[in-house]
């Protein structure tokens, strides 16, 4: 014999986003585009300045594009998608970067131009405001003029971003992304099959 039971509870649950601070983590070394931790490509490197040197955290330290290229793109890319306010560099080669532009992309391929910027200096922070409205993995920094024909490139680059996480709370009835429903033990001595059915 079989017979059908009813939850004894049911409880409702929800999805629920917000956004949080997103911690930039020092490279050591370029990574993969793409993959499950954050990378780094660029146009062109020169020999003993690759891409990942402009985020590991030393300003010591850097990108640089291959000999005479005073023009070229940095692109970061993050697992997990992030939403950027701003982007602070730090160059100190010779032909530091003007002007140029900041992109955003959630495929490395199909890019949305976010802002652009001209105020580049030597041997200094400074910002470039960006102020996503959307979250994307991959952010290219292009470098669109340099103050001289030598190489370009940065020394560091920070990101200050957002991250959307995801965490479960309680709901309703009238508001929940999925119930769990609690059954009552079985007697031992109870010997009827029962089954339930979920909607």
């Amino acid at each position: 014999m079989k017979t059908l039971i009813t939850p004894s509870t049911r409880k409702y649950f929800k999805y629920v986003s917000s956004a949080t601070s997103w911690l930039q983590p020092a490279l050591s070394g370029n990574g993969t585009m793409g993959g499950s931790n954050c990378a780094v490509e660029a146009s062109t490197t020169l020999s003993g300045n690759p891409a990942w040197k402009a985020f590991d955290n030393n300003t010591g330290t850097g990108w640089t594009c291959a000999a005479n290229n005073h023009t070229g793109w940095i692109t970061f890319y993050s697992p997990k998608a992030i939403k950027v306010s701003k982007i602070s560099c730090y160059s100190n080669v010779s032909s530091y970067p003007k002007n140029g532009k900041v992109l955003g992309s959630n495929n490395n391929s199909g890019w949305t131009e976010l802002c652009s910027w001209s105020n580049g200096v030597k041997s200094s922070w400074y910002d470039i405001n960006v102020n996503s409205s959307n979250y994307y993995k991959y952010y290219k920094v292009q470098i669109t003029g340099s103050y001289t024909i030598t190489a370009t490139g940065f020394n560091e680059i920070q990101l200050t971003a957002q991250v959307e996480t995801e965490t479960v709370v309680e709901g309703t009835a009238q508001d929940y992304d999925y119930y769990v429903d609690i059954y009552n033990a079985k007697a031992a001595s109870d010997t009827n099959n029962y089954y339930a059915v979920n909607n």
